[in-house]
């Protein structure tokens, strides 16, 4: 039901690093998982192993977000999705309005 999100996201999380994100627990927390500490400013460097863990992390993380989603009932599946914003500036935001000083994390 979720695939328009899961997909790209777990895409664009095991697929790319995102250094403005590397002081976030959650994100710390998987690069940790995926045997990526410290993290190296670029993918490339990388080695097959650890992209490898990396890219299925990133889908489980994928598949725990869309449980998240599922259970809070506030959002319509038919209009989500998962998209990196490319400009001057990256943008990355997921948020619950309903908590407040609500932060971004990973499901």
């Amino acid at each position: 039901m979720w695939h328009q999100v899961t997909v790209p996201f777990a895409r664009l999380l095991g697929s790319n690093l995102y250094p403005t994100l590397f002081e976030n627990k959650h994100y710390q927390k998987l690069l940790e998982i995926s045997g990526i500490t410290p993290p190296p400013d670029s993918v490339a460097k990388l080695s097959p192993a650890q992209r490898d863990r990396l890219q299925q992390n990133a889908n489980l993380r994928a598949n725990l977000l869309a449980l998240e989603l599922d259970g809070l009932q506030a959002l319509e599946h038919a209009g989500a999705s998962a998209v990196e914003i490319s400009g001057p500036q990256h943008i990355y935001r997921l948020w619950n309005s309903q908590v407040k000083e609500s932060e971004f994390r990973f499901f």
